[in-house]
């Protein structure tokens, strides 16, 4: 994705919420290490017991420790999109940006959680 490279044995939390209009990827390195979240811009998310569906809207936002978040896929997008798609994407876009600051610290925070749940050690032992 855009120039990352995520080695063998990356590890994905990935995290989902009917009420928001973009899911996420937590890419974390197989010893912990943070290498980006990468937002994609979605609708109609749907948890069920026995499914996850959700509809992507193209657009994704990719955040880099450190860096600015960065638009991917925007070239993408027909430019005869129908309005209320591109408004969705807009509100989306949105979404991801203004809930940055807050949303990032606490997918780490939730990404020691389930990495103790998932590995049995804290994520800092991996560090």
């Amino acid at each position: 994705v855009a120039d990352i490279v995520l080695p063998v044995g990356t590890v994905t939390f990935g995290h989902f919420w009917m009420d928001r209009l973009y899911n996420v990827y937590h890419w974390l390195t197989p010893a912990g290490s943070t290498l980006a979240h990468y937002f994609n811009i979605a609708h109609d998310t749907r948890i069920d017991a026995d499914r996850l569906q959700w509809h992507d809207l193209e657009l994704d936002v990719l955040c880099r420790p450190g860096a600015s978040p960065e638009v991917l896929d925007e070239d993408q997008l027909p430019l005869d999109l129908p309005l209320p798609t591109r408004d969705l994407i807009d509100q989306g876009l949105a979404q991801v940006m203004a809930a940055l600051p807050a949303l990032q610290p606490q997918l780490e925070s939730m990404a020691n959680d389930l990495w103790l749940r998932v590995f049995g050690q804290p994520r800092e032992a991996a560090l």
